[in-house]
């Protein structure tokens, strides 16, 4: 009877640390990666991160990105009325801004990251 009794102890243990495992998994999925980031608003998804970015200067925000980042930023869809966007350090909201188009109309206060495009490769 003792057996059993050590067998069924043995077998709970296992099953907490099956859980907590389990659990420790799914927060660490749900974290934010860390370092540098700026993310859509609307769905949080990423655009540029830390390895995007080759050099920034922090008395101008100015950056130069890898050949990815900048694929990144063309890909983006940025209307007239731009893209709005969140930059963080991680995970931690820094400002706000928005993508914009160098063609749009429409003013805009506040912080912009316009977006150049190649006019020739869009004929």
């Amino acid at each position: 009877m003792e057996t059993g009794r050590k067998s069924m102890i043995a077998l709970l243990a296992v099953g907490a640390l099956l859980i907590v495992i389990a659990a420790s998994i799914l927060f660490l999925l749900d974290q934010e990666p860390q370092g540098f980031g700026i993310y859509l608003s609307q769905n949080n998804q990423v655009v540029i991160a830390d390895e995007d970015v080759v050099w920034y200067n922090k008395s101008s925000h100015e950056m130069i990105l890898t050949e990815e980042g900048k694929n990144k930023l063309e890909a983006l869809t940025v209307d007239v009325y731009g893209t709005p966007f969140t930059v963080k350090l991680n995970g931690k909201e820094i400002y706000s801004g928005s993508f914009w188009t160098p063609i749009s109309s429409v003013s805009r206060s506040g912080i912009v990251i316009e977006i150049f495009r190649d006019q020739k490769s869009e004929l």
